[in-house]
């Protein structure tokens, strides 16, 4: 797909996605507004999956360098970014106000993809809000209330110990060939986050 279809997709999707939010419930849209624990617990589950969803459609442009797209492809990048934060914010949102935000699968992989992303990207060593919000995120993961530790799923063991060296800008070179979102999978599915190697993803 050529880049301007690719760009024209992706806003053409964002659009869906506005005008469904449009016609969401007024507490759905704004947290202010929010009275009881249940539109709370909607609101941030909401922006959650919202702001996912928008990181998604962005996230090809990525790894895009077209130069005579570089405003647009810019612009994509910083959208993606605040999404990915989104994403992260509305977990520890949700997470504060019930520990089923932990057991949720869905909302555990789109919170820790969406921060090792960000770590990849270089953003803790940019933006402070930033590494704040992941040290708070690694907090959170590392006291699940397992009754073993062996018990943690390995895809969250390893991307905690990824996000510590990402946070704490220790993260070695490797993969220098794979796009953000391909160094994300394999950090989560099992692969060293400082031994390059080739083949496909492992799933």
């Amino acid at each position: 797909m050529g880049i301007q279809r690719e760009v024209q997709r992706i806003k053409e999707r964002r659009e869906e996605i506005e005008r469904i939010a449009e016609h969401a419930c007024t507490h759905l849209r704004d947290s202010s507004v929010c009275a009881l624990m249940k539109d709370h617990l909607e609101h941030w589950n909401w922006r959650l999956h919202c702001s996912y969803v928008v990181s998604e459609l962005c996230k090809p442009t990525l790894a895009k360098r077209e130069r005579h797209n570089q405003e647009v492809i810019g612009n994509l990048h910083r959208v993606c970014i605040d999404a990915l934060i989104d994403t992260v914010d509305a977990f520890l949102k949700l997470q504060n106000l019930t520990f089923f935000a932990r057991t949720s699968w869905a909302a555990v992989h789109r919170s820790l993809g969406s921060a090792l992303l960000l770590g990849i990207l270089g953003e803790p060593t940019r933006n402070e809000r930033v590494r704040l919000m992941i040290g708070q995120l690694i907090a959170v993961m590392s006291n699940l209330e397992y009754a073993d530790a062996s018990e943690i799923p390995a895809p969250v063991t390893r991307a905690v110990e990824a996000l510590q060296q990402l946070n704490n800008n220790e993260r070695e070179e490797g993969f220098q060939g794979d796009s953000p979102h391909a160094q994300m999978q394999r950090i989560l599915w099992g692969m060293d986050l400082r031994m390059p190697t080739e083949g496909p993803d492992d799933f």
